[in-house]
C-alpha cells in the first residue's frame, strides 16, 4: 500500500511540466475545442494547470513564492486576466479555455484571503 506521499510523489513526477516561460502541476489530456481558435492556438498536451498553481500558492508558507505565483498567473493570462484551464509551459498563449470558472474562483478567493479581505476583513459588511 502506498503512502499519500508517494502517491503525490508520483503525480509530481508525471505531471510536473517545466518550460521556459512556467513550471507547475498540469496534465497530459488533450482538451480540444475549449477555446476560439479565432484568438490563437490551444495547449494540445502537456499543460500547466492555474488551478495547480493557486494551491502551491495557498499551501506554499512562503510570502515571497506566493508573490511569485501571483505574477506567474498574471503573466500567463495572454493579456486577458482570466485564468485558463491549462496553458502550454513554453508558451503561456497556447491554453484551453478563454476562461475557467473554477479556476478564476480559486484565484479570486486565495487573493482576498491572502490579503486579509475575507469573513472578518474590512471588505466584509
Amino acid at each position: 500500500m502506498h503512502s499519500s506521499q508517494d502517491a503525490s510523489d508520483i503525480v509530481a513526477d508525471r505531471y510536473y511540466f517545466v518550460g521556459r516561460a512556467a513550471a507547475g502541476l498540469g496534465s497530459g489530456h488533450q482538451s480540444h475545442g475549449l477555446r476560439n481558435l479565432n484568438y490563437g492556438p490551444q495547449c494540445d498536451a502537456d499543460c500547466i494547470w492555474p488551478l495547480g498553481l493557486v494551491m502551491e500558492a495557498m499551501t506554499s508558507g512562503s510570502a515571497a513564492r506566493e508573490r511569485e505565483i501571483l505574477c506567474l498567473l498574471l503573466e500567463t493570462t495572454d493579456g486577458q486576466f482570466l485564468m485558463h484551464e491549462g496553458f502550454n509551459a513554453d508558451q503561456p498563449s497556447h491554453y484551453n479555455r478563454d476562461q475557467f470558472g473554477w479556476a478564476n474562483a480559486l484565484f479570486a478567493s486565495w487573493v482576498l484571503e491572502s490579503r486579509g479581505l475575507r469573513e472578518g476583513g474590512p471588505l466584509i459588511c
